[in-house]
C-alpha cells in the first residue's frame, strides 16, 4: 500500500523539537537497563515459537525451541521495532482543556510471520486476523504542538517504537487450509515513542 510522503514545513520543523528532549525517564530507563537486549525481534520469535519447517530435522527443532522457550519465559526484552512496526499507531483524541492526546496502539506486532502481543488473541475477526485489544497512550502535548503535528507525526511514521515486555509463552490461532498464524504472548512493561529524526520523546506508556 502505496505510503503518504511528508515533507515538513519550516513551522513544523521548528514545532516537533519543542517535545521533551531529555534522555529517557528513569521509569523507562531502569526497565530497559535491567532487560535484554534484542537486535532481531524475527529472529528472537522464530527461536521462541520454533519455525520448524524441514520435516527430517522437526523433532530436533521442536526440542530446541522448548529449551530456548524455557531459558526465555519469564525474562524482559528490549526492542527498537523497524518502521513498520508503527503501522500500529494512529492518532486518536484530543482534550484541549488538559492538551492531552491520545495515541490508539494496535499491540501485535509482526516480524518474519510471526506475532509479538501483549497478552494473547482473543479469537479472530471475519477476516481471520487475530483480534487485539486496542490500547491508548497518552501525552501531553506543549503549547506550540497541535494535534495535527502529532497526526502527521504517526501518519508518516516518523516515529521510533522502544518497547520492554517480559515474553510468558506461545499463541496460535487457525490460518487459511493447513496454516497457522502464531506468536509469543508477552506482557508489556513499557513503550516509549520518540521521533524518528531527532530522538525527541513523543510519549510514554509504563505499565
Amino acid at each position: 500500500m502505496a505510503r503518504l510522503t511528508w515533507l515538513p514545513t519550516l513551522a513544523a520543523a521548528f514545532l516537533l523539537p519543542s517535545l521533551a528532549r531529555a534522555e529517557a525517564p528513569k521509569a523507562f530507563a531502569n526497565l530497559r537497563d535491567a532487560a535484554q537486549s534484542v537486535e532481531s525481534l524475527a529472529a528472537f520469535l522464530s527461536r521462541f515459537v520454533g519455525t520448524c519447517t524441514d520435516i527430517e530435522e522437526r523433532a530436533a527443532c521442536l526440542a530446541n525451541s522448548r529449551k530456548a522457550r524455557n531459558e526465555l519465559a519469564g525474562k524482559s526484552f528490549h526492542v527498537i521495532l523497524d518502521r513498520e512496526a508503527t503501522r500500529m499507531l494512529k492518532g486518536g483524541s484530543f482534550n484541549p482543556a488538559t492538551r492531552e492526546y491520545t495515541i490508539e496502539m494496535t499491540p501485535f506486532f509482526e516480524a518474519g510471520g510471526l506475532g509479538l502481543t501483549n497478552g494473547e488473541p482473543k479469537g479472530q475477526d471475519s477476516e481471520g486476523r487475530p483480534r487485539i485489544q486496542i490500547e491508548p497512550i497518552r501525552t501531553t502535548l506543549p503549547p506550540d504542538l497541535l494535534p495535527m503535528d502529532m497526526e502527521r507525526l504517526l501518519r508518516t511514521q516518523n516515529v521510533k517504537i522502544h518497547l520492554v515486555f517480559k515474553a510468558l509463552g506461545v499463541w496460535s490461532l487457525p490460518g487459511k487450509g493447513s496454516d497457522k498464524i502464531e506468536g509469543v504472548k508477552a506482557r508489556f512493561q513499557a513503550v516509549r515513542l520518540t521521533a524518528a529524526r531527532n530522538g525527541d520523546e513523543v510519549a510514554l506508556k509504563v505499565y
